[in-house]
């Protein structure tokens, strides 16, 4: 008879497998597509996170509560970053924009700059396109020969 824990632990297992099968596929794809990520943009990336947190020390906390270390958080940023270069040919128009805020004007009804509002739309837009471009693929790489599951 399983009990919960040997469950939960099962199910941690099976994600753990699964992340490291992914990153598998990306770091794959990312030499296929000569896609590098430098040591600079990561240290970069982080350094956004630093200030976003009000400091090294906050972060650090935040990390720490979830039981990541500064080390892997960075991979996860440069593994985050490798498939944001690999999926970036992405194109959003200006009526896609549009209808976005349209769409979604309560969420932009204090906006007082309409710019920085496309310019934020914008940019969320294409990060939607970049995760929907990248599941796609991973489904897809996922269900390829190259890939055994159990």
């Amino acid at each position: 008879r399983l009990d919960i824990k040997e469950i939960k632990s099962a199910e941690s297992n099976a994600a753990i497998v699964a992340q490291m099968i992914a990153e598998a596929l990306i770091k794959s794809e990312s030499q296929k597509r000569n896609v590098q990520v430098t040591a600079e943009e990561i240290e970069s990336e982080y350094q956004k996170f630093i200030l976003q947190y009000g400091g090294e020390e906050n972060i650090n906390a935040a990390l720490s509560a979830q039981g990541v270390n500064p080390a892997d958080f960075k991979e996860q940023i440069r593994m985050q970053t490798m498939i944001k270069k690999m999926f970036s040919n992405v194109q959003i128009s200006d009526d896609e924009i549009k209808k976005y805020i349209e769409q979604n004007k309560e969420q932009y009804a204090e906006a007082t700059d309409p710019a920085k509002l496309q310019t934020d739309v914008r940019a969320e837009l294409e990060q939607q396109k970049i995760t929907t471009d990248f599941r796609s693929w991973l489904q897809e790489s996922l269900k390829s020969s190259r890939v055994v599951q159990f």
